[in-house]
């Protein structure tokens, strides 16, 4: 059974890893808890989980690796925009997520649409995904310039009602090529921000019109039934980690 600690500072937690027997799996924060808790308590493993603050927050941990002694602890991360790079990182003991985050590691394969998208569904989900294409592409492309970016944007903030992307709520739009769209498209599962394709999804399954509606709990546990090939690798890599 996964158990979590309460939330210690770095020196605190490191005292704490290096005083304990158990495996410790440190993840980014409270949101990823949740998934991660599925996946080890599915493995019966036995350690404790402890979130930190994002990204930044594990990394810290990492640059001081050299403190800990406790030799089953496995750090682990999302890829962010490293999901958009060939040249993922090579450390010991950490563990990157195949999508950009653990959510899109949630959702790899579209099951989800597959299973309970009805055709309504289907049709809406595909203009509000199309336009905010549209919208994330044009990022995308700073990003890879070296421009500032920001991929945090809601789906909520910057579609109307009627599923059509509102330019001037975006700063310094400008229209994406067709290349870089199709490069998302392609692989939207993976490559948007986990949390955007969340709550694209559920602006469509969670519409008022909707007879039956899903809260964003009832997703993330609705496509961890179905078992994405990105969540069973996860499962091994960290079983690989601690054994």
């Amino acid at each position: 059974m996964i158990m979590e600690s309460k939330y210690l500072d770095d020196d605190e937690l490191i005292s704490a890893i290096n005083h304990s027997s158990q495996p410790y799996i440190i993840v980014e924060g409270p949101d990823d808890v949740m998934v991660y808790r599925w996946i080890l308590d599915e493995m019966d493993c036995s350690g404790l989980l402890e979130p930190r603050n994002g990204c930044d927050g594990v990394n810290a941990l990492i640059s001081r690796r050299d403190e800990i002694v406790n030799p089953n602890v496995i750090f682990i991360v999302d890829k962010d925009t490293l999901v958009y790079s060939n040249s993922i990182p090579v450390n010991n003991n950490v563990i990157y997520t195949e999508g950009y985050s653990i959510e899109n590691d949630l959702y790899q394969g579209k099951s989800f649409e597959k299973h309970y998208f009805k055709k309504d569904d289907k049709s809406l989900f595909e203009k509000a995904l199309n336009e905010f294409l549209r919208y994330y592409a044009c990022e995308l492309e700073k990003f890879k310039n070296s421009k500032e970016f920001d991929f945090t944007k809601s789906p909520e903030s910057i579609l109307s009602e009627n599923h059509l992307l509102d330019t001037s709520k975006l700063t310094d739009y400008t229209e994406p090529s067709q290349s870089s769209v199709e490069y998302l498209r392609k692989d939207y599962d993976l490559l948007l921000r986990g949390h955007s394709l969340f709550h694209l999804v559920r602006m469509i399954v969670g519409r008022k019109e909707r007879t039956i509606k899903y809260s964003q709990k009832q997703l993330y546990d609705m496509c961890y039934c179905l078992k994405s090939d990105s969540i069973k690798h996860m499962q091994e890599k960290i079983k690989k980690s601690l054994s």
